[in-house]
């Protein structure tokens, strides 16, 4: 409602302001928050402070934006006080350019915010014309004073100048749209094979020493990473659900209570006929009513049936539903007006009872389902217990045994959750929260309690580290072995592919040169430098590569895996056609145009920031949000 009440202050889209148009409304509307000067300073831009009631009302809009989103904001979580560092970044750009306005004289006079205030479509009857008691009952609903709303809409306005006055910049030249349209959209054909290593070259065994020295050239790839044990508990209700009991009562008000849960709805089988006016659908229904067939009567009135298939209530629009669900089976019913536009037939040809399950049947379900529900009121007591208990300086085993909690451990395992012994198959907990809490974690000290994105409680307690370090040769022997053979035998199949084309010439194939192996030549469509040919283990640089040859060239490169050599031959190249594609370089020239003004927005802003000094105190900032 608020970002509607402006609509006259637009500009074009930049990084400039990072949304501060919308949130400066909320800001700047609040009555008495420049006037009244107080210590709470949360922030400083030159000589203007920043209190924390601005903050405060800021963090406010950009929250229930997240909230909107379906996001949980906790106080003092994380993305509590990213919210807060954000709001406070876009006060401190809105604050920054709000006095250069000042000092570049933009100002806005009282005839311009009447004229703005009575062109907005929220604040006119449906005549168009405006209505003060429109506007008076908007800005009371927004807790907005009429001399605030006044206040803020100038300060938009003159925002939205000064914005503006940034990008007045020429659209891009000619010249460069042309360069850059042709850089982009040139092709390229070319003939192109992939060939295994294995079948270019042979294998071939390592000479003393070679794997020796292929390990001190390579140390980097071989290290042993950091691994740690833990022990920890994971909770989550199901495995609570187990020690919950409940009475019959209990049970029975359950029951009651979600009765919906046990009611499968009626369900029907329909199909229908559609007339653009009442008189078609009445001869129709009449027709079918008198015993006519409803297909038969369908085709002969030059309409389709269309089968709904199995559908509920739910199933339908509000205005089709009673029709439809009055009728027996076999019977049509009388014209319905569609919400659609038109009018409908509708024939019922099966009929599916409501089903009740009764207390006795669903029983079990009952019982499974209230145990859960109690579970998860337990896992607040459990959580504040287990807190409790380690806040007192006890270990992890201590407070499971306390509390008849599962205790469990990890061995050895690394920061991706893979384990030094891969066949000690031990079961990482699933929460994403528990690898970076056990490599944050500082030995012989519980975490405290989390809880966990999954709906668990999780806690931990590591008990061994080991650092990372260099794995020895021996240690690393049969990688080195690997890697060096697969390193090896593709030198010698490159070797082998450029020796095979070398020297090839323009009428022969590339099949032609390898006579003793079976290779599949494929031309691909044209593509440009910014794509890749559909060929498997072709690459990006492969394309990169062909861009930097000549028709003819040939270019020998490893395939992706490293495990092949692509071997391919530049055809022809086909220059880009900006007079052929209107609508693409007018595209062009206005992204252009958007990225220059972008990008002097960018540099405006960063001179404002460097020509003011800015503090922000992010140690209030942390204790309020």
């Amino acid at each position: 409602m608020l970002t509607q009440m402006r609509k006259g202050a637009s500009s074009w889209p930049s990084k400039i302001l990072l949304g501060v148009i919308a949130l400066s409304f909320v800001v700047w509307g609040m009555g008495g928050i420049f006037t009244e000067r107080n210590v709470n300073v949360v922030g400083k831009v030159g000589d203007v402070d920043i209190e924390i009631q601005r903050l405060q009302a800021a963090y406010n809009q950009q929250a229930r934006q997240f909230e909107g989103q379906g996001f949980q904001i906790d106080q003092g979580g994380n993305l509590s006080r990213a919210i807060a560092r954000l709001a406070m970044e876009q006060l401190v750009e809105s604050t920054l350019y709000r006095a250069t306005a000042e000092e570049m004289g933009v100002t806005v006079d009282d005839a311009t915010v009447r004229a703005d205030i009575a062109s907005n479509g929220l604040f006119q009857d449906d005549d168009g014309r405006f209505d003060p008691g429109r506007f008076s009952t908007l800005l009371i609903s927004n807790n907005l004073s009429e001399a605030a709303y006044v206040s803020s809409l100038r300060g938009q306005i003159t925002d939205s100048q000064l914005q503006n006055g940034i990008g007045a910049i020429p659209r891009a030249p000619d010249l460069m749209v042309d360069l850059i349209y042709g850089y982009r959209n040139e092709q390229r054909t070319a003939e192109i094979t992939v060939i295994s290593n294995d079948v270019l070259a042979p294998t071939v065994a390592p000479e003393p020493g070679e794997l020796e020295a292929f390990f001190e050239d390579h140390a980097d790839r071989y290290q042993a990473p950091e691994y740690r044990s833990a022990d920890y508990v994971a909770i989550y209700p199901a495995d609570l659900a187990s020690e919950m009991t409940a009475t019959e009562a209990e049970l029975q008000q359950y029951y009651d209570t979600n009765e919906a849960r046990w009611v499968d709805p009626e369900k029907r089988d329909v199909r229908r006929m559609a007339f653009a006016t009442l008189e078609e659908a009445q001869t129709a229904s009449d027709r079918v009513a008198a015993g006519e067939d409803f297909e038969a009567v369908a085709a002969d009135m030059g309409t389709e049936v269309l089968d709904l298939g199995v559908v509920g209530r739910s199933d339908l629009f509000g205005d089709l539903t009673e029709p439809i669900f009055n009728l027996e089976q076999g019977e049509a019913s009388a014209p319905i007006a569609s919400p659609l536009g038109g009018y409908l037939v509708a024939q019922v040809t099966a009929i599916e009872p409501e089903v009740v399950i009764s207390f006795e049947d669903a029983r079990d379900e009952v019982a499974r389902q209230l145990a859960l529900e109690k579970a998860y009121d337990a896992m607040f007591d459990v959580a504040n217990d287990l807190d409790d208990i380690l806040a007192n300086g006890d270990t992890i085993a201590d407070a499971a045994d306390t509390l008849g909690l599962p205790l469990k451990s990890v061995s050895r395992i690394d920061a991706s959750g893979n384990a030094l012994d891969p066949l000690s198959l031990q079961a990482i907990p699933d929460a994403p929260e528990f690898l970076p809490e056990l490599f944050a974690a500082e030995q012989g000290f519980a975490s405290p309690v989390i809880e966990t994105a999954d709906g668990g409680l999780l806690a931990l307690e590591v008990t061994q580290m080991e650092a990372a370090r260099p794995l020895t040769f021996e240690e690393a022997r049969d990688r080195v072995a690997s890697d060096w053979q697969i390193e090896r035998q593709g030198d010698l199949a490159a070797q082998a592919a450029d020796q095979a084309v070398a020297g090839l010439d323009a009428v022969r194939q590339l099949d032609s040169v390898f006579p003793d192996i079976a290779v599949t030549v494929t031309q691909p469509d044209p593509f440009r430098r910014s794509e890749t040919p559909d060929i498997e283990g072709v690459h990006l640089d492969v394309t990169a590569a062909l861009f930097a040859a000549r028709p003819g060239d040939v270019i020998v490169m490893p395939a992706d895996g490293q495990e092949a050599q692509v071997i391919a031959r530049l055809l022809s190249v086909e220059p880009a056609d900006p007079a052929g594609d209107e609508e693409g370089v007018i595209a062009l020239r206005d992204n252009l145009t958007s990225a220059m003004i972008s990008d002097l927005g960018d540099q405006f802003r960063a001179k404002l920031r460097a020509d003011n000094d800015i503090t922000i105190d992010q140690t209030m900032i942390d204790q309020y949000f």
